[in-house]
C-alpha cells in the first residue's frame, strides 16, 4: 500500500464580467468559503467605442454597491483596440 501525501492548497477566485447577465456568477463566486473578487467592466467610452455612459455609469455604481470591483473602459484604458484604430459609425437593422 502506498502511502498518500496531502499538500494544501490556497483556492482565490477571480470572476470577470460586462453586462448584468454576469451578476448571478459573480454573486455566486463571491459567496463561496475561499477568497474571491468579482470584477465587471463598463462601457462608459463613447469616444473610442460605443457606448452609453450614462447607462454604463449608473450600473457602475450599483455594482459597486454590490461590491464588484468596477473597471472602466474610458478612465482604465490607455487604448480599447490598440493604435492607430477608429470607431467608426453604424447603425443596427
Amino acid at each position: 500500500m502506498k502511502r498518500l501525501k496531502f499538500q494544501w492548497v490556497l483556492v482565490a477566485f477571480l470572476i470577470l464580467g460586462n453586462s448584468g447577465g454576469d451578476c448571478s456568477m459573480h454573486n455566486y463566486g463571491l459567496s463561496n468559503v475561499h477568497k474571491s473578487a468579482a470584477f465587471m467592466l463598463i462601457a462608459d467610452d463613447d469616444v473610442r467605442d460605443h457606448a452609453n455612459p450614462t447607462k454604463a455609469n449608473t450600473l457602475g455604481e450599483q455594482w459597486r454597491q454590490m461590491g464588484y470591483y468596477v473597471i472602466s473602459m474610458k478612465n482604465d484604458f490607455k487604448t480599447i483596440y490598440g493604435e492607430g484604430v477608429e470607431k467608426t459609425e453604424f447603425t443596427f437593422e
